[in-house]
């Protein structure tokens, strides 16, 4: 540093989206300043004031940095955790400011600080960004943020080698301090399919760089502040941390390696970039289609909170502490007035007029939710479907009719709401039996069922519920027959195509080779993934369709191709090998069987694809080895690939020997040729055959021929203690 002007000898700007702790800590090494708190110490001296460089507040130390760095103020704040204080400033508390010259500068607090950002000593970071540039990202440091957007995939918080964690330092070196493991070969999450979850994280960091959304996002969410908002999913993501030891089927999860992870109950800050990524976008799902998004977490909450622990009726048991400490408490301000709306309609909604939903507070304080609140007891119920109160109670048993639960002390109060009671009065008015809706579809029984089955048809009560007859709404039925009819071509009865068609029985015995039936037939009919025909002179009826032998054979390798398979002959075919080979393979579990219907057998594509890259043949071994193919063979017969060898005379009977090649790289790898070996301790070829025949290093004595090999361990150990001495 120059004593006159004041300024680090070696400066440098920030780098893209550099943080403030990370330029620092560049400037310092940039000037042989060791430890780095050497630099940060020179800063408080020089402002007089124990002011954070990493985090100041205060104008001195902005202007010291100034000097230091030459580096504008606004600059220094930018890369500042500051950034972030107009969104991360929960209303109603006011937002710190400061003003240097012609810049006001919004501060965040302490307090808030401790509660939004991650510790410097626990930093997180993508390894893909480091590639690009070792430096720390700004972005990286809210406990919000768990992915990077350039990369699709998820932030890293520990070492990959020793899960020791990752300091500002480590992401400057890409290596960590603990076991100096390179960080760069950290494999980070894939979110390339995760189309939900990137989306919470693109609102978010736009929210928190102050970036304008896009019309078509933020049309989905309600017309506040990005500061409002973000509160808002702060105390949803802290709902959701409230049953993170539990199996909540509404909490957001990715397929990976963390997928099948239960998150934990950790301190905010210690959270690991996957469960902040599942926590925040669960968090997301409640503020997106407004008001549609809360009243569905609300149940989802409501419901799981209820499975976990049984509620006694009203919101504050259903809810817990998310409804007296955030709706009533944190929420209370009236920047969120639209939350308190949309949960007044809920409450409408979702709890019925009981003893403890009158006693809340909102039905205390607004007379006209308790009016709007309309359900009837099961007396009333049954009056109105015109059947007894046990068979109410079996309705509600079963789930045809939706029912809020009110428990009073040792006392159980059902209500059900009057609308919906309705509902099934009609739909029972239109009921028809399964004599007149098989007569109406033209169908036996059996394929009545599978179509119930496939919900294709919907009955309203059948056998399997505990009733003692079928019985169905004729809306369904016309609906069902509608569906199929838009798929169905017609054709004169004399039409002499008809000659090659088949009938629905027919066609369905031709498609269980791919496991379909009757009902599954007509469902691709619906679908309009198959083509059927009737004659144009009769009224349509099911048993009356046909259909064309190529549609059915094309129909066959159409569920083959949706679902990946390939038959038996096909497999054989591709790897041209004979069909008592591949029964060899299966069973000995080289490829796996996918699916089996009747005598038909399918084999996943995806598995066979795999098959092909993951084993080869001698020729392709040899070249790896780098011997010839004689010797390749001998070595296989003699057992010394095991286990790369999978299949061979020797081994299964097949005619030629089939290697694993990660394993036969793996083998490579751990033998070393002659010329390999002098390569590696840097020695001439003389100098190794002397060594060999002074006994310091000893060959590999079951390879055969004339060739030496050794083992790289050994080799490795010899260099050690050649080294050590």
């Amino acid at each position: 540093m120059s004593d006159q002007e004041g300024t680090l000898i070696r400066r440098t700007s920030a780098l893209t989206n550099e943080s403030l702790p990370s330029l620092l800590r560049r400037l310092a090494v940039l000037n042989f300043y060791d430890p780095y708190r050497t630099l940060t110490q020179i800063i408080r001296e020089r402002s007089d004031s124990k002011d954070q460089a990493e985090f100041p507040r205060l104008a001195i130390t902005y202007q010291e940095i100034t000097k230091l760095t030459l580096i504008p103020v606004f600059e220094i704040h930018m890369s500042s955790a500051h950034r972030f204080a107009e969104v991360l400033t929960p209303p109603p508390s006011p937002i710190d400011s400061l003003s240097i010259g012609e810049h006001t500068l919004p501060l965040l607090s302490q307090a808030c600080a401790a509660k939004q950002l991650r510790p410097l000593h626990t930093s997180q970071f993508c390894p893909k960004c480091l590639k690009e540039s070792a430096h720390h990202r700004l972005l990286w440091q809210p406990i919000a943020v768990s992915a990077c957007l350039q990369h699709n995939c998820l932030l890293v918080n520990r070492c990959p080698a020793c899960q020791s964690y990752v300091t500002i330092q480590c992401i400057l070196k890409a290596q960590c301090s603990q076991c100096h493991a390179d960080l760069l070969s950290a494999e980070p999450g894939d979110l390339h399919q995760d189309t939900w979850g990137l989306f919470a994280q693109r609102l978010i960091q736009a929210w928190l760089m102050r970036e304008t959304l896009p019309t078509s996002t933020s049309t989905l969410l309600p017309t506040e502040t990005a500061r409002v908002l973000y509160r808002v999913v702060d105390g949803l993501q802290w709902a959701t941390r409230m049953l993170a030891e539990t199996d909540w089927p509404y909490l957001h999860r990715i397929k990976s390696n963390h997928a099948d992870k239960r998150l934990q109950r950790n301190e905010a800050r210690n959270i690991t970039p996957y469960e902040s990524y599942s926590l925040y976008a669960t968090a997301c799902k409640g503020i997106v289609c407004w008001p549609h998004g809360l009243w569905d977490f609300l149940q989802a909450y409501r419901t799981h909170m209820g499975a976990v622990k049984p509620a006694r009726g009203g919101p504050k048991a259903d809810l817990g502490n998310f409804y007296s400490q955030w709706i009533q408490e944190y929420w209370e301000h009236t920047a969120f007035e639209f939350v308190h709306r949309a949960f007044k309609d809920f409450f409408i909604r979702t709890y019925p007029l009981s003893s403890a939903v009158i006693r809340t507070e909102l039905c205390r304080e607004n007379a006209e939710v308790a009016e709007k609140i309309t359900y009837v007891s099961v007396t009333e119920a049954a009056r109105l479907l015109r059947v007894s109160p046990k068979t109410v109670n079996l309705l509600i048993q079963r789930g045809d009719l939706p029912c809020r639960v009110d428990r009073a002390g040792k006392h159980v109060y059902r209500f059900l709401d009057r609308e919906e009671v309705l509902i099934l009065r009609a739909k029972w008015n239109e009921a028809v039996g399964s004599v007149e809706a098989i007569a109406y579809l033209g169908v036996t029984e059996k394929i009545m069922r599978g179509l119930t089955e496939t919900g294709l048809l919907v009955a309203e009560r059948h056998p399997a519920e505990g009733y003692s007859h079928w019985a169905f709404s004729r809306w369904s039925l016309v609906n069902f027959m509608e569906q199929i009819s838009k798929h169905v071509k017609t054709y004169p009865e004399v039409d002499l195509r008809a000659l090659s068609f088949v009938g629905l029985i027919r066609a369905s015995q031709s498609l269980s080779i791919v496991g379909m039936n009757a009902a599954s037939l007509l469902a691709r009919v619906a679908a309009g993934k198959l083509r059927a025909y009737y004659p144009a002179d009769q009224e349509m009826k099911l048993r009356s369709l046909l259909f064309d032998s190529t549609d059915i054979q094309l129909c066959i390798d159409a569920v083959k191709s949706e679902n990946g398979w390939m038959s038996r002959e096909e497999v054989v075919q591709l790897l041209q090998i004979k069909d008592h080979t591949l029964a060899r393979w299966v069973q000995t579990g080289l490829i796996p069987i996918a699916v089996t219907h009747g005598n038909a057998q399918y084999f996943d594509q995806e598995a066979v694809r795999q098959f092909m890259t993951s084993y080869i043949n001698t020729n392709e071994a040899a070249t790896i080895l780098g011997v010839g193919k004689l010797t390749t063979q001998k070595w296989a017969h003699r057992g010394r690939l095991a286990p790369a060898c999978v299949s061979g005379p020797h081994i299964d009977g097949y005619h030629a020997y089939l290697f694993d090649k990660e394993q036969l790289i793996r083998w490579r790898q751990e033998h070393l040729t002659f010329g390999d070996t002098v390569q590696l301790l840097g020695i001439s070829k003389a100098t190794l055959h002397r060594w060999v025949t002074e006994g310091k290093l000893q060959p590999l004595d079951n390879m055969g021929g004339k060739q030496r090999w050794f083992a790289q361990k050994r080799v490795l150990e010899f260099l050690e203690r050649k080294a050590a001495h």
